[in-house]
C-alpha cells in the first residue's frame, strides 16, 4: 500500500514522479508531458498570470496524485492479519 502523501510530495516538486512512485510508468510520462504542455500554454496566454499558476499547476498536480493513490490502494485486495 503506498502513501498518498508521498505521491502529493513527489509529483508536486517534479510532475509525473508521484505516478513513477506508484510504478505507473505511462501515468507518469502523459503527465509530465501534459504539466509541461499546459505551462507552455499558459504562459503564451496570459504571462502576466504566470507566477501565481507557477503554485497552482504544482499543487493540482500533486492533488491528482494523492487522490489517484486513495483510489488505487481501495482496489488492492484486504488482507487479513493472522493470528
Amino acid at each position: 500500500m503506498k502513501k498518498p502523501w508521498v505521491a502529493f510530495l513527489c509529483n508536486f516538486l517534479l510532475a509525473g514522479a508521484g505516478f513513477a512512485y506508484l510504478g505507473k510508468w505511462m501515468w507518469a510520462v502523459a503527465d509530465l508531458f501534459v504539466t509541461l504542455l499546459i505551462g507552455l500554454i499558459l504562459y503564451r496566454l496570459v504571462p502576466d498570470q504566470f507566477t501565481w499558476l507557477t503554485a497552482a499547476i504544482p499543487a493540482c498536480n500533486g492533488l491528482l496524485a494523492m487522490n489517484m493513490t486513495k483510489l488505487w490502494n481501495s482496489r488492492l485486495p484486504k488482507t487479513q492479519p493472522t493470528t
